[in-house]
């Protein structure tokens, strides 16, 4: 009889500020150590019982808009960068997490790149109308506004998306049109 025994998760809790103490909409990468260093590809492919690698060496991602995320992970140590688009500051900070605990993570970005009178914009995006993507019009809408796009333009293959009630579930009538 084999009877396989699998560690509890670990949990995390992170807050990502502005200067300013304040909440901000952010992703947060998940980036393996180990022997000190940097995981390259998706983390030596050791067996999780959890959500899948990515295949750039990060081992889990969050997404949040202007919340506190809670998130659960594989026990070790990690790398945790916090972003929000290509006007903002990252933060890094090295991490240990333990199985069945919770730790608080605290990161600060900055805006750092005046593009006031410019438009941001993606003119491809995919998403779960397409048919080589998964993600879903909720994790899209969520990912825009982390990136801080101004201008979203879906591409779906062979049909079209409409990302208004996506942006009514997220709750971002106001800061999308």
């Amino acid at each position: 009889v084999v009877n396989p025994v699998v560690q509890p998760p670990a949990r995390v809790r992170v807050r990502v500020v502005d200067q300013g103490n304040q909440l901000v909409d952010a992703k947060v990468s998940f980036i393996p150590i180990v022997d000190g260093k940097r995981v390259e590809g998706d983390g030596l492919r050791r067996p999780w019982l959890g959500e899948g690698r990515l295949g750039n060496g990060v081992r889990f991602f969050g997404s949040h808009v202007s919340a506190e995320m809670h998130l659960e992970v594989e026990p070790g140590t990690y790398d945790v960068v916090a972003s929000r688009g290509p006007e903002w500051s990252i933060a890094e900070q090295r991490v240990p997490v333990e199985s069945g605990r919770e730790t608080p993570i605290s990161m600060t970005i900055s805006h750092e790149v005046d593009t006031a009178g410019w438009i941001s914009g993606d003119f491809h995006l995919h998403q779960e109308a397409s048919f080589d993507s998964g993600m879903v019009f909720e994790e899209r809408i969520r990912r825009i506004l982390i990136e801080g796009l101004d201008l979203a333009v879906s591409s779906d293959h062979d049909g079209i998306a409409d990302y208004g009630p996506a942006v009514r579930n997220v709750g971002a009538q106001d800061r999308l049109t």
